[in-house]
């Protein structure tokens, strides 16, 4: 039995790769979203362009480590590309 589970490809009808930038553009890149700084358990708001600019910076090249839980895009075009599981 199939999960249900509907995810966008790694590469779009047209061959160009899904990336972090593909899904600013679809959530919308001055969308506010809480990132955690691990070493401080501090938080504070990104940006989601701001967050992809972090994500595409070389590992050895970023000062801090910092993480995102969530990111809620149900109600944006992302939300349309995407089924969430069904468990029975």
């Amino acid at each position: 039995a199939s999960l249900g589970l509907r995810v966008p490809a790694s590469r779009g009808t047209d061959g160009a790769p899904f990336t972090y930038e593909s899904v600013a553009k679809l959530v919308g890149p001055f969308r506010t979203i809480q990132v955690i700084d691990t070493a401080t358990q501090l938080t504070t708001e990104y940006t989601l362009r701001e967050w992809v600019d972090y994500l595409e910076t070389p590992p050895k090249d970023r000062t801090r480590i910092l993480n995102v839980i969530t990111l809620e895009f149900s109600e944006t075009p992302l939300g349309d590309l995407v089924t969430e599981p069904q468990f029975v």
